[in-house]
């Protein structure tokens, strides 16, 4: 099909007004202050029940010296989950036996 009008095109579409910096700018945030706010409405929420103990252990953790996470590893994984130690002079010494609570009896899986 033939060009109704010849000439040459410049470009395809149509050129788009430049924008301005002004509707460009995003303004930029203050993330420390964000992260400050964050961890200050977490330390302050009231938790309860599991909740609340997970954050205590969590923050044990966090706060704990190598020797002191070693001993909480070590005697958790060798106890099945019913000792949790502290004391790595101690655990490091021997292996940890498993100790479930007064009402109920360990009994070994068996294949």
């Amino acid at each position: 099909m033939p060009k109704a009008s010849a000439g040459h095109w410049p470009m395809l579409g149509a050129s788009s007004a430049v924008p301005t910096t002004a509707e460009t700018y995003h303004p930029s945030k203050d993330w420390e202050a964000i992260e400050r706010k964050a961890v200050e409405e977490e330390e302050n929420e009231q938790l309860e029940g599991d909740a609340a103990v997970n954050r205590m252990f969590r923050k044990l953790y966090n706060e704990a010296s190598d020797d002191v996470k070693r001993a909480m590893i070590k005697s958790y994984q060798e106890s099945g989950g019913t000792v949790l130690s502290t004391n790595w002079a101690e655990i490091s010494k021997k292996r940890t036996e498993v100790r479930p609570p007064d009402c109920m009896e360990y009994k070994r899986f068996e294949q």
